[in-house]
């Protein structure tokens, strides 16, 4: 898979990103 050598990078780094935020509200929101 080369998700990360094509264009898909950011998109990648878009959901990373969602999902470390939603993982950090979900913490701090206990």
């Amino acid at each position: 898979m080369d998700l990360m050598a094509s264009g898909n990078a950011t998109a990648f780094q878009k959901r990373f990103n969602y999902f470390k935020n939603t993982f950090f509200i979900e913490i701090t929101g206990l």
